[in-house]
């Protein structure tokens, strides 16, 4: 299992092939995300490299979140190229399950190793960053209505 999500892990580093995204650095999140959850599943394995039932779960949560956030990263793409009405729909629905399993497995990692975990922390930076340029936005809009 741990081989599956290297698979998915390489699958989310590599360059996207629609280079008008790499230009607009639109993965990092998604790539600082893969390599702090990849710490952590690491840093689990090794605490329980005594309990070979543990190790299956974890194994399958890190499985799980590496192929979630390698369908997200697919599913933008398509985003990118898709022309039609509904294309916001369909990526939503899409993605739905996806991001149900980037957000339980992190639920899980971030209760094994409290205030240890990397994904926490990341997610926390890319929390106060979204924050941040939502509030730019804000009083862009504000001034514009003024």
């Amino acid at each position: 299992m741990w081989q599956s999500a290297k698979w998915n892990v390489e699958r989310v580093m590599e360059k996207s092939s629609f280079s008008g995204l790499e230009e607009m650095d639109s993965f990092k999140n998604e790539r600082e995300m893969v390599r702090a959850m990849e710490t952590d599943a690491l840093r689990l394995r090794e605490r329980h490299k005594h309990n070979p039932e543990k190790q299956k779960q974890l194994a399958q949560d890190w499985m799980d979140y590496a192929n979630a956030v390698a369908e997200v990263k697919s599913a933008r793409e398509m985003l990118d190229v898709d022309m039609e009405d509904g294309a916001y729909e369909r990526f939503d629905e899409s993605t739905m399950e996806s991001y149900a399993v980037i957000q339980e497995v992190t639920k899980r990692m971030e209760n094994e190793l409290g205030r240890d975990s990397h994904i926490k922390a990341v997610l926390d930076q890319l929390r106060k960053h979204a924050q941040i340029e939502n509030d730019v936005l804000s009083k862009s809009a504000d001034k514009e209505t003024a």
